[in-house]
């Protein structure tokens, strides 16, 4: 491969996907030390033969960058570099077919791309405009033989007594040899296990305070006091409990100072009520810092416990009591990834599009799926959802924000707003999937929004003939872009 200062030449148009990443809070009173280091090389489909390609990953507490070099490339098409089917850039090789991307979570020079998102565990794909030439997956399952990661950071404490610090690490070596080590200091005595996914992994008996244990896992096992390594820590929920509960946990990847952003939403649906007296909901919120809480609530039913499962699976059991606060009968179990109230369960499983049922015993008393509906669906019956998301600054306009919000009514009526503020007064322009859907007039205060809705005599609203959900939207003032946001799907 060529080295960077050789492809000055070509050109590049980064992806409109320049995200504002938020850091991940470190653990209190010390300073992050995790880091991540993956590369790869890419796999040839076919299309076209000589091609080659190679990724590399270096995450460091806000200085993480991705370094992409492509060479014997046909030189003539534009190609399209994504990542989990959302296109990151898109380039012309030089005259020999070769090119390099990079991309920074702080970016070097004005202009450059940003990292816009995580990429461990992620799928890329290089396409000429007709199909994938070159695609891999880096740092998770999936990814190709000559793989080599090398991780290690803290996890996240929950009720963790002051001093103790739990650490892991994951290696892997280009043979395909993997090593995972959880370690911590100055415990409690007792006895502790380490989950992975809610599936017990090991159990460690510290027999006085202020002890440490050290768990192995290898693949293949080479020393007498390893375990077998039969699960992958990446993409997983990792835990130390003790029997007071959980002491620290996290992904199985370490957390990312300034790498770590998710699109912030949150959908709360209904539950149809099949028997019974009262109303039910689920809700499913994703944060920015990519923490995952799910919740159940019931409300005016019987006082009483009730089950909660998902996907057939008795998840948890909640107390429904009379709540003088609420002044009904009232009722509700959470999850999270990261729990941090003793009030929280382990979220170790995904919601999502999944079947969520409330029983007592055999009888089914309220059910619905944790997904959006599908606006029009047969028989003018949907399931009413509400997702907003917040816009990230481009930088363009410090202090600009924002925010979009997509709701579908019982009915199937659907309506998409945005609402723009802290600007000058003007018109700006509303983008949505590469589309000018209209313009937003911010008055005197600053402030602007647009609204659609598909059935509508309000002359204020225009109509919704699209959806936005998996698109990107943007906001530009003339020809800067000012706020953008990749809408959940």
């Amino acid at each position: 491969m060529k080295s960077a200062s050789s492809f000055r030449r070509f050109t590049m148009l980064a992806a409109a996907l320049a995200w504002v990443l938020a850091a991940s809070p470190a653990q209190a009173g010390s300073k992050s030390k995790s880091e991540s280091k993956a590369k790869a090389s890419f796999e040839n489909t076919g299309v076209q033969p000589a091609a080659e390609g190679k990724i590399e990953f270096e995450g460091k507490p806000n200085a993480s960058k991705l370094e992409i070099e492509f060479e014997r490339l046909d030189p003539g098409p534009t190609y399209s570099l994504s990542c989990d089917g959302v296109v990151w850039a898109s380039f012309r090789t030089d005259s020999e077919g070769e090119a390099e991307l990079r991309f920074e979570s702080k970016p070097g020079q004005p202009g450059a791309p940003m990292l816009p998102a995580d990429p461990r565990g992620a799928h890329f794909a290089l396409n000429d405009g007709a199909a994938d030439v070159l695609t891999v997956t880096l740092n998770g399952p999936g990814e190709p033989a000559d793989s080599q990661v090398k991780e290690k950071g803290d996890l996240p404490p929950g009720s963790l007594p002051a001093g103790v610090r739990t650490s892991t690490s994951f290696r892997r070596d280009k043979k395909g040899a993997t090593r995972y080590e959880v370690k911590a200091q100055k415990l409690p005595a007792g006895t502790y296990s380490f989950l992975v996914n809610g599936v017990e992994e090991a159990s460690v008996v510290v027999p006085k305070d202020g002890g440490k244990l050290k768990l192995r896992f290898a693949d293949p096992q080479k020393r007498g006091k390893e375990m077998p390594l039969d699960f992958d820590p990446r993409g997983s929920i990792v835990e130390l409990s003790h029997s007071s509960g959980a002491l620290a946990s996290g992904g199985g990847s370490p957390s990312i100072d300034g790498l770590d952003a998710c699109v912030e939403s949150e959908v709360e649906v209904p539950l149809a009520r099949l028997a019974g007296v009262g109303k039910a909901e689920s809700e499913f919120r994703v944060d920015d810092d990519c923490d995952k809480r799910f919740k159940v609530k019931v409300e005016n039913v019987l006082e009483g416990a009730y089950d909660v499962y998902v996907d057939g699976i008795l998840r948890g059991t909640m107390l429904a009591a009379f709540s003088a606060s609420e002044g009904e009968v009232h009722g509700e179990i959470k999850w999270k990834t990261d729990p941090d109230d003793p009030g929280e369960l382990l979220l170790d499983f995904d919601p999502e599009g999944a079947l969520i049922e409330v029983k007592q015993g055999d009888t089914v008393l309220f059910s619905g799926f944790q997904t959006p509906a599908v606006p029009g669906a047969p028989g003018g019956i949907c399931t009413e959802t509400r997702t907003e998301v917040g816009f990230l600054n481009t930088g363009a306009r410090p202090g600009a924000k924002g925010k979009a919000r997509f709701e579908i009514e019982d009915d199937c009526e659907t309506e998409f707003d945005v609402e723009i503020e802290n600007l000058a007064q003007g018109s700006y322009d509303l983008v949505v999937g590469g589309v000018l859907r209209g313009s937003i007039v911010v008055g005197p205060f600053g402030e602007g929004d647009l609204d659609f809705e598909t059935d509508s005599d309000d002359p204020d609203k225009l109509p919704l003939d699209f959806d936005p959900r998996g698109m990107l939207i943007e906001v530009f003032d003339g020809g800067t872009k000012i706020l953008e946001r990749l809408f959940p799907s």
